[in-house]
């Protein structure tokens, strides 16, 4: 889970200096440090380098998914190291030569401090203030302790890499159709602010009969011409801003989550997406060998709401009691019935893991096709929604010429 918003922490900038330099063998070299010119030139002349120029920059600090991102990228670099067979210290020194921005070498100084002082990895990253979430660094201690590190990061990578996937995939597919919903918004709004005012003026000096639908529109066009109108139009839009905050406040209360769950449509697809999600926990955590029991914690802390939070802790307690899985998930109001009997078949065969990936490819398949078909049925729906109210529009507006152009005739 990402950090909490911290205004302060969003809006902090970083100083940073990129600098050109040249070699005693006469090589031109650039780089990016983060310290003042005249520390950098003398870090600079100990190696051998005399600096010719620099450049101030001012970095935005990391947040949200840009720093999701860097820690998808620093996982993968340190994987590489570690499976090069390059020390921990040793591997994060060279990640820290090699930031980028003054906040990620911050952090990974951080990380390297703690780690000379004698503190566990787990911890280090955890308290490096790079905002790396409970399951990341409790999966990380796990593979500290049972010697399998590689292994696990490069679970973390495939979680990490497969989620960001998805999110890219769906702003793909999300950017026409809200193009399409835009610039149709916007030529409404322009026909009504200046096009319908022409055509009431046109009316009034012939004195023509104004049919009902005609009437409605004009009346439209005068209240958005009132800056009252504006701020009663703007009322929906706060509150469709509103939503996801009033969501994620009803998800960290256990019995306004059962409500939310209970929602037509969108309690449906929030309960399979966070099923989905706290399997996908459930499954990583497990093949990382972690016991069964300690998986379930690990899956109720990142749960991502406070039902499924308090079904996961109930589920660790009642295993650590002689229960076994599929007993547990068949209390779960939630779960489907094919994750039961897929956690039936894997804990009497004695392949729970294969099971829970199977049951993982699954429903991400099933996801993926029902998101893609929902993606492709908006352009459509914009386009239609588009075009019938242009064409309402064109209609109430050109109905009373028809009829004085019939009367006339």
């Amino acid at each position: 889970m990402p950090a909490k918003f911290n205004l302060q922490q969003y809006w902090q900038s970083f100083h940073a200096w990129h600098w050109r330099g040249q070699s005693r063998q006469g090589l031109k070299l650039r780089g990016v440090a983060f310290s003042p010119p005249a520390i950098l030139r003398l870090n600079l002349w100990q190696q051998g380098i005399v600096l010719k120029r620099t450049r101030h920059v001012r970095q935005r600090a990391l947040y949200g998914q840009r720093l999701q991102q860097w820690q998808l990228d620093f996982t993968k670099a340190w994987l590489s190291l570690l499976k090069a067979g390059i020390p921990q210290l040793e591997a994060l020194s060279l990640l820290q030569q090699q930031a980028q921005h003054a906040q990620v070498a911050r952090w990974l100084t951080r990380i390297s401090q703690r780690l000379h002082a004698g503190v566990p990895l787990h911890q280090s990253l955890a308290q490096s203030g790079a905002g790396f979430s409970h399951q990341y660094c409790r999966l990380v201690e796990v593979g500290e302790n049972s010697g399998s590190l590689s292994q696990i990061l490069q679970r973390i990578v495939s979680q990490s890499e497969l989620r960001i996937a998805q999110r890219r995939a769906l702003k793909k597919a999300l950017t026409y159709p809200m193009v399409v919903l835009g610039v149709a918004a916007l030529v409404v709004v322009a026909m009504l602010y200046f096009v319908v005012p022409q055509f009431v003026a046109m009316y009034q000096q012939m004195n023509a009969e104004i049919p009902a639908a005609t009437a409605l529109l004009i009346r439209t066009a005068e209240q958005l011409q009132q800056g009252s109108t504006w701020a009663l139009l703007s009322l929906p839009i706060a509150v469709l801003l509103l939503i996801p905050w009033l969501l994620r406040s009803a998800l960290n209360s256990a019995q306004l989550s059962r409500w939310v769950y209970r929602l037509p449509y969108l309690g449906a697809y929030l309960a399979r997406s966070h099923v989905l999600h706290d399997m996908a926990t459930l499954q990583l955590a497990y093949a990382s060998a972690m016991p069964l029991t300690d998986a379930c914690q690990l899956t109720a802390r990142s749960a991502p709401s406070a039902l499924m939070r308090q079904h996961w802790q109930q589920c660790g307690r009642l295993l650590a009691s002689g229960s076994s899985l599929d007993e547990i998930l068949q209390q779960h109001p939630l779960m489907p019935e094919d994750a039961i009997r897929h956690v039936r078949i894997g804990e009497q065969s004695g392949r729970l893991l294969e099971q829970l990936e199977q049951l993982i490819a699954t429903w991400q398949q099933r996801a993926d096709d029902a998101q893609g078909r929902y993606l492709k049925a908006l352009e459509p729906a914009f386009l239609l929604l588009t075009g019938g109210l242009t064409a309402g529009i064109l209609m109430a507006l050109y109905i009373p010429l028809f009829q004085l152009g019939q009367l006339v005739g």
